[in-house]
């Protein structure tokens, strides 16, 4: 036993040559830490992102919207305005948008355009003006800004069976960006679901009940993309023909895919430079420590005894290394994001407050001395199993 208040003998012992063992193998320390800090750092952006990608795909309208109603084959329950009420009344959905588009002829000289309401999950890129927020405002193609310029007031007609003709005056408030023309077509002319639904009223046979207003579909918002199934299953089982407006989630962004594939690579790379360390830190110890074994063989050391001291050397020396490393990891996340907060690279932005990747830190306190242990062990054995008169000779 050792003296009270006094390290016993064997933890004496490796602090110290704790010292010189890190400066003879300072290569492979430094390797080892600048290499485990680097995966601490891709970690932490990459949870950051990630979670803040999750989140943000979480609402993203073009995710959370169904669209409802007769599918391309004709199949499927048709939309009226009396199934509004019950399919905003189904649990998880946010929103009920009836989708109709109209032909009309607007603008000077007379151009035939398709009204068509606001979608969240449809809106277009808005190049100049703001998007209607009135029933008698439009938002137009920038290509149609010749007949239809910003700012003018125009009015167009509809008519039907038993109705004098009803005139609608609007005003340009916006043009928008139809070079890559989406789901309206090529022709849509944007505004209100208000100006819509007046606009079908005017043109649908006089004493026509307003709840069999006909729709070409309903595009239904719900809380979030995991609510999705849930309620496209309701739908369906009210006969509805339904299908998702994205169709597939998108990709990650390419700095996202970045992080997504160095960060176990750099996992990886982390591992065999710790094994590789392990095993030249105990190819160190077989060379310089061998005269040293025959002196505690020779004081009644058991090779039980020298192994467990020179593993003990290896992980506090790995363990230091891996303590530094995680310094290095987590000052390197906040300072990241203390220089560039809130900038952009490849599509992911640099958060105000990292979330370290505590997955990585784990990884490096317990994985770099478990790799050291894992590397030297065949050394360590070798050079406590040596008989004591050849470890003699060598002093």
């Amino acid at each position: 036993m050792a003296p009270a208040g006094t390290l016993p003998i064997d933890l004496t012992m490796i602090r110290a040559v704790m010292p010189r063992t890190l400066r003879r193998h300072a290569a492979w320390a430094v390797a080892t830490a600048l290499l485990s800090a680097a995966s601490i750092l891709v970690g932490s952006l990459l949870a950051s992102s990630l979670s803040d990608e999750a989140r943000r795909l979480n609402h993203d309208p073009g995710l959370t919207t169904i669209r409802v109603g007769s599918g391309s084959n004709g199949a499927g329950r048709p939309v009226v305005a009396g199934d509004l009420p019950a399919l905003r009344g189904i649990p998880a959905v946010a929103d009920v948008t009836p989708f109709a588009q109209i032909r009309i002829d607007i603008g000077e000289p007379a151009r035939r355009m398709w009204l068509t309401p606001q979608v969240a999950a449809l809106d277009p890129d808005i190049v100049a003006g703001v998007a209607p927020i009135r029933d008698d405002e439009i938002l137009v193609p920038d290509a149609a800004a010749g007949s239809l310029p910003l700012g003018t007031v125009h009015e167009f007609r509809v008519t039907a069976a038993g109705r004098d003709p009803t005139a609608f005056r609007v005003t340009v408030v916006g043009t928008f960006d139809n070079s890559l023309p989406g789901y309206a077509g090529a022709e849509a002319v944007y505004t209100t679901n208000g100006l819509v639904s007046a606009v079908l009223t005017a043109r649908s046979p006089a004493g026509t009940d307003p709840d069999a207003l006909g729709y070409d579909a309903a595009f239904v918002r719900v809380a979030s993309v995991a609510d999705v199934a849930t309620v496209e299953e309701a739908l369906r089982a009210r006969g509805y023909a339904t299908e998702s407006v994205a169709g597939a989630a998108p990709s990650l962004s390419a700095g996202l895919s970045v992080l997504s594939w160095s960060s176990p690579v750099l996992v990886v790379i982390v591992a065999i430079v710790a094994l590789m360390s392990g095993t030249v830190l105990g190819s160190g110890l077989r060379a310089e420590r061998a005269s040293e074994v025959g002196v505690l063989r020779a004081l009644g050391w058991q090779r039980a005894r020298i192994v467990r001291l020179y593993l003990c050397e290896l992980t506090c020396v790995a363990a230091a290394v891996a303590i530094t490393a995680v310094a290095l990891g987590l000052g390197a996340c906040w300072a990241t994001s203390w220089l560039a907060a809130g900038r952009e690279w490849a599509g992911v932005t640099i958060p105000a407050t990292p979330s370290p990747g505590w997955s990585h830190v784990v990884l490096t306190v317990v994985g770099v001395p478990a790799g050291a242990i894992v590397g030297g062990l065949r050394a360590v054995l070798a050079v406590a199993g040596r008989p004591p008169d050849d470890a003699i000779r060598e002093l």
